[in-house]
């Protein structure tokens, strides 16, 4: 668990300034308020390449599966598969970027992204530059946004293109070329090559790595609004966070 108080949290990192992150994955439940992410809560003049959140993802504003704020930064060859939520500019990639920013070759496989305020997106919450910057990216084509499927056609730039769940559970998605820019596809296998960086379930999960022996796996959380207790999807009390990891339990549960 990542419980930050005001601002600047995340899985990973709250803040990081003028840093590389590569080849790394979070798996856990972060809540914060301002700048929520699940890798990193602020990325400021760095770049993240191939790296990966499941979870749950909290805050206020902004709120991202990847990032809370994006500055000046670069993701690339990265995808989350987070439940999203926050009040404003709530994105399942990004939650806010800046107009030097660049979010390419990069997946937003979330079950769901919701906000009460500015309206939440598939690939990031809130940019005021929008266009070439934010490149060969998709999403789940059946994640729910405030509860409601995306019409395809708005805005691809901060919403992706659609793909099925098939698709993006599948290896010749992420290795045919033409699907990512530059022609330059994801270095993935489905067999084990420690060649490779990535590997796959073919049909069951989305690309994990080489070096993982199986996919990590995140249990839901259902919060209970009314006493403040934060609950699995099969009903039961999480003290801290509860998550599969290589098909053993890692969390602090009441029945």
């Amino acid at each position: 668990t990542s419980d930050g108080a005001s601002f600047s949290t995340g899985g990973l990192v709250g803040q990081s300034l003028n840093s590389q992150i590569i080849n790394c994955f979070v798996s856990g439940y972060i809540r914060g308020g301002l700048s929520v992410g699940g890798l990193v809560g602020g990325n400021d003049n760095g770049s993240i390449t191939n790296c990966y959140t499941l979870g749950q993802v909290r805050g206020d504003s902004p709120v991202g599966g990847l990032v809370g704020y994006l500055y000046e930064s670069t993701i690339s060859y990265s995808y989350s598969a987070c439940w999203v939520n926050g009040r404003d500019y709530a994105g399942g990639l990004v939650g806010i970027d800046s107009e030097k920013s660049k979010i390419v070759n990069s997946v937003a496989a979330n079950p769901s992204v919701s906000g009460s305020g500015m309206t939440p997106n598939r690939i990031v919450g809130g940019s005021g530059y929008p266009s070439e910057r934010e490149k060969n990216n998709y999403a789940n084509a059946d994640m729910q946004i405030n509860y409601f499927a995306m019409d395809a056609d708005i805005n691809q730039n901060y919403n992706g293109i659609d793909k099925s769940l098939t698709e993006l559970q599948s290896a010749d998605f992420y290795i045919n070329p033409s699907n990512w820019e530059g022609d330059k596809a994801w270095d993935l296998q489905s067999s084990h090559n420690d060649a490779k960086l990535w590997n796959i379930w073919e049909g069951n999960s989305y690309p994990y790595f080489q070096w993982q022996s199986a996919p990590a796996i995140f249990t839901s959380i259902v919060s209970d609004n009314v006493n403040g207790i934060y609950r699995t999807d099969d009903n039961r009390k999480i003290d801290s966070i509860t998550f599969y990891l290589n098909g053993i339990y890692h969390s602090s549960l009441k029945s």
